[in-house]
């Protein structure tokens, strides 16, 4: 008699931590950790993602009890709970549960992290590739060699669309767009739309000494092709009835070509949808504002920061108080 023994599949888990009630912005789909869900999911390592903003502890400690690594997002708003969470587990698991941390805040404080707290290993900057190696390594070994995680930064395109099953979209609204529920958009009010963000590019070309998301991405700015963004939407709103995005670069369009090409995608595709950017003063004129209102652009948030040049030229944000002034002009009069 012959007996197979079949050995337990690992499982991934991903946190993300509940944000303060005066955190503004308010919590919003956590499409950072569907992106890692998505490259796991897609290699064939068993994932659950756990969001305390809209799921309980409860649930995360059943989750927790069937996992073999723990997987928190950091952001340093949100460390303290997380920090419970760590030594909770390791005091209630040891070294039978790893633990390790993602994010801008772990990225910048890696040293002063695993230094401190109990945790197995930090995966620094750009996610996605580092924490597939990780895992890699420990479904092969049944360990990590490493404390630090570092990949080269991928081709966007390469990379797969977030696992938005691992949400619900119903968990989260636009606030924007619900104060304005009368404002109509390609024949849309928008107020009553499914929303989901959306990201084009990673980096920032600016060096502003108040942020440090150019040193998270690796000093450098790369973009997804029009046709992959718009890939993306067409699957949201057929598979999941989503009209309803906000581009959640640090600063879009920066890259004209691409938002025109964009543009004329949503258009080609007769994708009715409304849409809302984060995006600087100096990277848009009269064109790409008209093409921008055809695919459905309702919004801009511009970042100025300061209307004294002064206090610009000293954080750096490179940026001049005239263009500013001519540029928000010029999205009034369209």
């Amino acid at each position: 008699i012959v007996i197979m023994l079949l050995q337990k599949k690992m499982k991934v888990l991903l946190v993300r931590t509940k944000f303060n009630d005066l955190t503004v912005p308010p919590p919003y789909m956590p499409i950072g950790l569907l992106y890692l869900a998505s490259m796991l999911k897609n290699n064939n390592i068993e994932v659950e993602v756990i969001d305390l903003n809209k799921q309980t502890e409860s649930d995360l400690w059943s989750a927790i009890e069937t996992s073999n690594i723990i997987g928190i997002s950091m952001l340093s708003y949100a460390r303290s709970q997380a920090f419970r969470i760590i030594r909770n587990i390791k005091t209630m698991y040891g070294d039978k549960k790893k633990i390790v941390l993602g994010g801008i805040f772990p990225t910048m404080m890696y040293q002063e992290l695993i230094e401190r707290f109990p945790i197995d290993a930090i995966k620094i900057g750009e996610g996605e590739q580092a924490l597939l190696e990780l895992c890699l390594e420990y479904e092969t070994n049944g360990q990590l060699s490493k404390q630090f995680y570092q990949s080269e930064l991928m081709d966007l395109d390469s990379i797969p669309f977030p696992a938005w099953e691992y949400s619900n979209f119903d968990w989260w609204t636009m606030q924007i767009a619900k104060s304005r529920p009368n404002l109509e958009i390609n024949g849309l009010r928008i107020g009553n739309l499914r929303w989901s963000p959306i990201i084009a590019s990673r980096g920032c070309v600016g060096r502003c000494i108040f942020c440090n998301a150019f040193k998270h991405w690796g000093y450098k700015v790369r973009f997804r092709s029009a046709k992959n963004i718009a890939d993306e939407i067409e699957l949201l709103v057929n598979k999941y009835n989503v009209r309803l995005f906000s581009f959640d670069d640090d600063a879009f369009p920066y890259n004209r070509q691409q938002c025109m090409e964009l543009c004329n995608e949503i258009v080609k595709r007769n994708l009715k949808i409304a849409w809302k950017a984060d995006t600087r003063a100096d990277v848009f004129d009269r064109e790409m504002l008209e093409k921008m209102h055809e695919a459905g652009c309702f919004m801009l948030a511009i970042g100025i920061e300061s209307a004294s040049q002064k206090i610009l030229d000293r954080i750096k944000k490179d940026l001049d108080l005239d263009k500013a002034a001519e540029m928000q002009r010029l999205t009034y009069t369209g």
